[in-house]
């Protein structure tokens, strides 16, 4: 996992990294350079110019260092200083001279930036005007800049963070670069997790440089960040194992005109290796639960459209929500199932939407429960937001209020804990957004949870693998072709991925 800092808790992150590996500010730097360009190489040819325009800080620094390293390497690049209103930090001012004395005719300062319009439309520019340590409001000079870069119809990447973006907020789209990649050092940045910050951030890559892990043991980080690559581990099964061994599901769910959520999250739940699943439903749809999925049972509520009773089912993990409706019979249904509940459950979708109907219910949640909200449903259980921030930061408070886990899905699924630690999941993509991709994954957590996982271990293997499985899928149907059930038929090769 990869810790998020905070800029100026990184600052730190850096110079005690640099004092433990012995190492000056410029060495540290330098090895962000080398790393900066062995990434950017992976996506350049031989004849590409790349045009890095440096700043004067140290993200000009790791522009200039990453561009001595392409040019050694035999790749076409320059460097165009800029801001020259600014006086360069130490490491900056050595990059630079090294560079002149080196490819002293590839470096340029003071152009006007107008003559972007001559270079190649194949043109690649390399923003390292500003960095994270950017605060306050930018100057006509650099405004100008940024503007007329955005306006030039090249290709823009940006080392580490686009120039002009905050933390958590930014200015005027003529003040942010907008990048189409973004190679960002270590790990991401706070603003790139949310959905008003894409236009401007493009495709994330991570460059790992090998900062100091025992920094993170005593600087406990915003979040940690779970990468596309960090495949959970499975308990390997037993030659003698059996159903038994990997727990029982109880499902409520489905309603008349929903039996298909239903049928998603029971299918889902087996297919990550739960031993039973029983769906408790309306007698409306035990028909097609029974013949969609015959692996699952099915109990039969009394009542023909809708959820009205609990099971008397014992010794299983439970799981509520997946297209149960919103009728009175149901709330009552929740009131009751909370008042008999002591472990942990999980609550997704219209078990969520009941909720909000009746907040008071929120104080009888049984600890270290799970909820599944996405934006919208979270916002009914609380409150609505102006941004995607404002959001999370109410869901770490609610989970820790109610002493619950929150998994507030996005592209990026943040799993808010009761301790206040969070953790972000960077699997996932687009092809996801479709109806029944959450039936899917209540499916897969319950699942997990039923299997014996701790609350938090299912929850942050279910996002994971649901994730993967919908990529997966998405390679062989196209984003707009993924359906659901396609998530599910890709869960054994999740599963089986390898890296």
């Amino acid at each position: 996992m990869l810790p998020i800092y905070p800029y100026d808790t990184s600052r730190l992150w850096d110079h005690f990294s640099a004092q433990q590996l012995g190492i000056n500010s410029f060495e540290l730097l330098d090895k962000a350079g080398i790393a900066i360009a062995q990434q950017l190489r992976k996506h350049l040819d031989g004849n590409t110019l790349v045009v890095f325009i440096a700043g004067k800080g140290n993200n000009g620094g790791d522009a200039i260092r990453a561009a001595t390293y392409l040019i050694k390497w035999g790749y076409n690049a320059i460097v165009w200083s800029v801001l020259p209103q600014k006086t360069p930090s130490l490491e900056n001012s050595r990059c630079a001279d090294e560079f002149k004395l080196l490819f002293a005719d590839r470096w340029f300062e003071n152009i006007e930036i107008d003559n972007l319009s001559q270079l190649p439309k194949s043109t690649i520019i390399v923003d390292g005007i500003l960095g994270t340590g950017y605060k306050g409001v930018l100057d006509e000079s650099t405004t100008v800049l940024i503007k007329k870069i955005n306006s030039s119809g090249l290709r823009c990447w940006s080392i580490d963070i686009p120039s002009g973006l905050h933390e958590t907020s930014f200015n005027r789209d003529d003040e942010v670069i907008i990048a189409e990649k973004t190679f960002t050092v270590e790990s991401p940045k706070i603003c790139f997790l949310f959905p008003e910050f894409e236009k401007y951030v493009g495709e994330i890559e991570i460059v790992r440089i090998g900062l100091s892990e025992e920094f993170i043991t005593t600087n406990p980080p915003w979040a940690y960040f779970i990468a596309n690559n960090e495949k959970p581990s499975l308990k390997k099964r037993s030659k003698f194992a059996h159903k038994g061994l990997f727990g029982h599901l109880l499902l409520y769910a489905g309603s008349t005109g929903k039996a298909g959520a239903a049928i998603l999250a029971a299918d889902a739940a087996l297919s990550i290796g739960c031993g039973k699943v029983t769906v408790h439903t309306p007698f409306n749809c035990v028909l097609p639960i029974q013949i969609c999925i015959p692996e699952a049972m099915v109990e039969a509520d009394s009542n023909l459209n809708y959820w009205s009773e609990t099971s008397n089912l014992s010794n299983v993990t439970m799981a509520c929500g997946p297209g149960l409706g919103n009728e009175n019979e149901s709330l009552q249904a929740l009131e009751t199932l909370l008042a008999q509940q002591t472990n942990s459950l999980l609550l997704d979708a219209d078990a969520l939407n009941l909720l909000a109907r009746n907040k008071t219910l929120l104080k009888k949640l049984p600890a270290n429960s799970i909820l599944t909200p996405h934006a919208l449903e979270f916002d009914r259980l609380t409150t609505k937001h102006a941004t995607f921030l404002s959001r999370l930061d109410r869901a770490r408070a609610f989970a820790k209020d109610y002493r619950v886990f929150v998994v507030l899905k996005n592209a990026y699924t943040f799993i808010c804990c009761p301790d206040g630690t969070m953790y972000v999941n960077g699997t996932g993509c687009p092809g996801m957004a479709k109806a029944g991709s959450g039936d899917v994954l209540t499916g897969m957590i319950g699942g997990l949870l039923a299997k014996g996982l701790s609350p938090l271990e299912a929850t942050l293997q279910g996002v994971w693998y649901h994730g993967k499985a919908g990529e997966i899928a998405t390679q062989k149907k196209g984003q707009e072709s993924v359906l659901a059930r396609d998530i599910i038929r890709a869960i054994p090769d999740a599963l089986a991925a390898h890296f």
